[in-house]
């Protein structure tokens, strides 16, 4: 639960209401560690896994949709206005953490 409220950057009640009804809807089942019984593990269902496969599916859709929309020209200006957005944030994300001297790393969790 700390390392998915860290990740979206919510509070620890918000993340926990959010999770409790995912598992109510059987998106999710909250699982004990086998090697410390004191962690909570959280694992898509079989439910939850189509779910994330439609997801994605659609966002695959909409992208292809989208390319073949676009000249060649139009692909290449928003690929180099994306690299640039990119460079802005990244810029934006070191010079605040040479002045708080936190480190942000872009996080991830392991789905299983």
């Amino acid at each position: 639960m700390s390392q998915i409220a860290s990740y979206v950057n919510i509070p620890m009640s918000t993340a926990t209401g959010i999770v409790d009804r995912l598992v109510k809807n059987d998106y999710l089942v909250r699982e004990r560690s086998e090697s410390d019984r004191r962690i909570v593990v959280i694992k898509l269902t079989p439910k939850g896994k189509a779910l994330m496969d439609s997801i994605k599916k659609k966002g695959t859709d909409y992208i292809q949709l989208i390319q073949q929309g676009l000249t060649e020209e139009e692909r290449d200006a928003i690929y180099r206005i994306f690299i640039k957005i990119l460079d802005i944030i990244n810029k934006n994300q070191s010079e605040s953490q040479e002045s708080t001297g936190e480190e942000q790393r872009i996080k991830r969790i392991d789905i299983e």
